[in-house]
């Protein structure tokens, strides 16, 4: 910088990012400056020129370059990251304008053990609130890694489910038995390798989630019309995240219309919306939403034309709007322990691809692409079903029933359960559809049927021995 552009740089300046002080003798002043600067926007502080922008030069010696990084490296928490600039103003006097450049840091910084933000032309302290809710803005917090606590004790060792610890372990790894005090020391669930767990081992493993975290839940609302109506279904779920994500994915791809289409021996099944779509647009919701809004919940809203899912997620996040996070792809973790276990079970991936597989996933699904909303404290996604169900024909998410390998017993039974896709059936069921259409059976007969269609995927055969029934896959 030379002195012209010094001079036309502090002509008019942005008090959030610019501050004018006559020398080196203002050196609190400077430090509380510098500690501001670093947690808001970065900034210059110039030395040498009064309040009015007019240069009066001043001595910066080698000692004072040295205190000035001394200040930044060990009296600034975390250090900051300044670098010194000089320009001449008074040869014959030794006198310089001094520029203390100051960069934005990554978190809360103080000065004395005080916390300052910038704030138009002042340096803020900041409240113990004020800091929180900073630390959580560029998430030097994170709810999942927090220690748990609810209103009467903090969650310990002890409020964690061993058995699902030991099932998670058995899927992912293979082993049967689990030491669990080690097990949530080496996953990072411990606080300070004690027995108080944080939050993530309450949602993923606890015994009692909502006791510690009650705004861990998901209410689902189907409404049988486009707009909102008093006469709706309304489901809630509790339980750990997985559980809630498993109970709510169930009824979501249960409450989705299934479109069939004849062409020859063959018919088309179609789901109004591909069920990948629907898993990763719920898992997103539970893993990224803002737990630290505790008055509020996960909801998804079902209507006659559209998917509504609306989460408590603030933006920007870590500093990224939104749109630039959609831009480059960025993976932006709110709660990275329960991202890693979702990712553990293979429901997740670390790219940051689940934007692009939702719009590519409706897309291919013959769908337009989803809608998202970002307001103050909400994050809304909206899938739209399709006016034209001829679009979603070619779905390569349909599913191909080849009535030619069916025989006039089975498509009696497909039939029924086409019309009524919720229901199941077990042998004796069976049975007695065929009698009451004439169709002669047997015992064996109907087993036989049965087993072929779960063998070619046209049923899903659920529970065991007398109590096996069928429903359609």
């Amino acid at each position: 910088m030379d002195y012209k552009e010094l001079l036309e740089e502090v002509k008019n300046p942005e008090k959030e990012v610019c501050e004018l002080k006559t020398s080196f003798n203002e050196w609190e002043a400077i430090a509380k400056t510098i500690a501001a600067f670093s947690t808001k926007r970065g900034g210059k502080i110039f030395i040498g020129i009064d309040k009015r922008g007019v240069p009066c030069g001043t001595v910066c010696s080698n000692e004072i370059s040295g205190k000035i990084q001394t200040l930044a490296n060990n009296e600034i928490k975390p250090a900051a990251n300044v670098s010194l600039e000089k320009v001449n103003h008074d040869s014959e006097k030794g006198q310089v304008i001094a520029c203390i450049n100051v960069k934005k840091g990554n978190g809360v910084y103080s000065y004395k053990g005080v916390h300052y933000e910038r704030r138009g032309d002042t340096n803020h302290p900041l409240t113990a609130d004020e800091i929180f809710e900073l630390q959580k803005a560029i998430k030097k917090l994170y709810f999942d890694e927090m220690p748990s606590f609810s209103e009467e004790r903090p969650a310990l060792i002890s409020d964690i489910d061993e058995n699902k610890t030991v099932a998670y372990v058995s899927e992912v790894k293979g082993i049967s038995r689990v030491d669990l005090k080690r097990f949530l020391a080496n996953h990072g669930f411990l606080v300070n390798g004690g027995q108080q767990v944080k939050n993530a081992a309450v949602m993923i493993f606890g015994k009692s989630p909502q006791k510690f975290i009650p705004q861990l839940r998901l209410s689902l609302a189907i409404f049988s019309d486009k707009i909102v109506t008093r006469d709706f279904i309304k489901k809630e779920f509790v339980g750990d995240i997985n559980e809630i994500y498993q109970s709510a994915f169930i009824e979501i791809a249960r409450s989705m219309r299934t479109y069939s289409f004849i062409e020859g021996a063959k018919r088309l099944d179609v789901k109004e919306y591909p069920i990948e779509v629907i898993r990763e647009c719920l898992i997103n919701a539970l893993v990224h939403r803002d737990y630290f809004e505790k008055n509020t919940e996960t909801f998804v809203k079902i209507f006659s034309d559209r998917i509504e899912i609306v989460n408590p997620a603030t933006f920007p996040f870590e500093n990224t709007t939104f749109d630039e996070i959609k831009k480059t792809k960025l993976s932006k973790r709110r709660n990275p322990l329960v991202a890693e276990y979702f990712e553990s079970l293979g429901l997740m991936e670390k790219e940051g691809r689940g934007l692009s597989r939702i719009e590519d996933g409706l897309r291919e699904h013959g769908l337009p692409i989803p809608k998202f909303e970002v307001s103050q404290n909400i994050f809304m996604v909206t899938l739209y079903n399709a006016e034209d169900k001829q679009k979603i024909k070619n779905s390569p998410h349909k599913k191909v029933i080849d009535y030619g390998i069916l025989n006039a017993r089975q498509r009696v039974l497909v039939n029924r359960l086409y019309k009524n896709p919720k229901d199941s059936v077990g042998r004796a069921d069976y049975i007695r559809l065929l009698t009451e259409a004439k169709i002669p059976i047997t015992n064996p007969t109907a087993t036989r049927d049965l087993d072929e269609l779960t063998k070619s995927n046209v049923l899903t055969r659920i529970g065991e021995k007398r109590g096996t029934k069928y429903r359609l896959t």
